[in-house]
């Protein structure tokens, strides 16, 4: 098959049965690109989908912009962009706070507001917990190994900013002194390395940077799984708090705005719940003075950091753009040899013809997606984009199979006639 030849059968054989039956003439070439295209499409229909509608969806959701406009908008915001953060004067929780709750919530919508820095140390608790039974770490450290295995460490972050005082230095040096003891019962070799390492270095730090250093230690050494989700974080630390206690968990109808990160949740006036999350990258310094322009332009502004997440999705849903058209093309080989019609293709070229319809079906299926995102949650609609790509493969193949099954009846009846003729 030449180069253009081809080029009409890849392109044009969805619509045109003359051009899909040259697909036993193909190789694995036409089955990688459309494997490929399939891939691409998806990604492309998924990712349209959930970020061109946001602005639709956000304009139709007129509480929630009265919520946000009422709480920080309207001219009277005190919000403030500087070098790509976000300043406020004061602390907002209405989960925790009932006067802010009086104050800033409307038609269920929460607010919080808490500029202090995302890398902020704070302080927590770990306990371990089995069935009701809640003992607290240090309990839990006495245990037998046995035992222990019968709890889970749960961590409590508290809303409270961690500032050490030389008690808590005291009780870290005096940990790290008896794991350097060797033979003693809490003897840790390698933390004792990196204690002796860390004070070498000690004449070259200040007494505030020496503890905090020291502290970075034993939360390594004394906690078990005590870091942080924050990038570069040694400890837990404000974002923690923030993300275990409000962002994750299924809360939902809510703006949160912090010192790098504006997110929120909202349904729309159609129903359709959506969650969006910027950072403020590229918003000018100065006072936010319309809240909800404020919003969209931040979620369109970080829409690209967020391809990653789209990709996987996508990933995900590959096995079945490869593994439907091989199903299809089986089923309809079986059908041929359960009617026993002549001249059946082999599976091979069933799986050819069945492949040559993969492009624009996926084509449809990335359309059909972009348009549901108008109206649902892309999120939700991008988990049946393999279902839509099924049927409507199926359909097409179907069409294929029917047309070549009723030719193959004619031509059988046709050659009855001719030989009824001669005789």
């Amino acid at each position: 098959m030449g180069f253009v030849e081809w080029l009409k059968f890849y392109f044009l054989g969805f619509f045109s049965e003359k051009q899909a039956k040259k697909a036993h003439k193909t190789g694995a070439l036409s089955i990688i690109l459309s494997a490929a295209f399939a891939f691409l499409l998806f990604f492309v229909g998924f990712y349209a989908a959930d970020i061109v509608p946001f602005s639709t969806h956000y304009e139709n959701a007129a509480k929630y912009r009265q919520f946000a406009e009422n709480a920080l908008g309207n001219g009277n915001s005190s919000v403030k962009i500087n070098a790509e953060k976000a300043v406020y004067p004061v602390k907002i929780n209405t989960y925790t706070s009932e006067t802010d709750r009086e104050k800033y919530c409307s038609d269920g919508y929460n607010l919080i507001v808490d500029t202090r820095p995302s890398d902020t140390l704070i302080r927590f608790t770990q306990c371990a917990i089995k069935g009701d039974d809640e003992i607290d770490y240090e309990t839990y450290l006495a245990l037998k190994e046995e035992d222990k295995k019968q709890y889970l460490l749960k961590i409590r972050y508290l809303d409270e900013e961690l500032v050490l005082t030389d008690e808590d230095t005291d009780r870290h040096i005096v940990y790290f002194e008896q794991a350097s003891v060797e033979g003693g019962e809490k003897f840790n070799k390698i933390a004792a390395e990196d204690y002796k390492k860390l004070n070498g270095d000690k004449q070259n730090m200040s007494d505030e940077e020496y503890a905090k250093q020291l502290y970075y230690l034993f939360i390594k050494y004394y906690y078990v799984g005590a870091g942080s989700l924050l990038q570069g974080a040694k400890a837990p630390v404000l974002c923690d708090y923030y993300y275990i206690n409000y962002i994750i968990g299924g809360k939902s109808d809510y703006l949160y705005i912090f010192d790098t990160l504006c997110t929120g949740s909202f349904t729309s006036d159609r129903g359709v719940p959506v969650a969006f999350g910027g950072y403020y990258d590229g918003q000018p310094d100065g006072e936010v003075t319309d809240i909800n322009a404020f919003i969209k332009q931040i979620f369109y502004d970080s829409a690209g950091a967020a391809v990653a997440s789209y990709f996987f999705t996508v990933l995900m849903q590959i096995p079945f753009i490869l593994i439907i058209p091989i199903v299809l093309a089986l089923l309809l080989w079986l059908i041929g040899k359960a009617l026993k019609a002549e001249n059946n293709p082999s599976f091979t070229n069933y799986y050819k013809t069945s492949n040559c319809f993969v492009l624009f079906s996926a084509v449809f299926t990335a359309v059909i997606t972009f348009v549901c995102g108008f109206v649902f949650s892309a999120r939700i609609v991008a988990k049946f984009m393999p279902l839509i790509f099924g049927i409507i493969l199926a359909v097409r193949v179907c069409i294929s199979f029917a047309i070549d099954f009723a030719a193959a009846k004619r031509a059988d009846i046709n050659e009855i006639d001719g030989v009824d003729g001669a005789v």
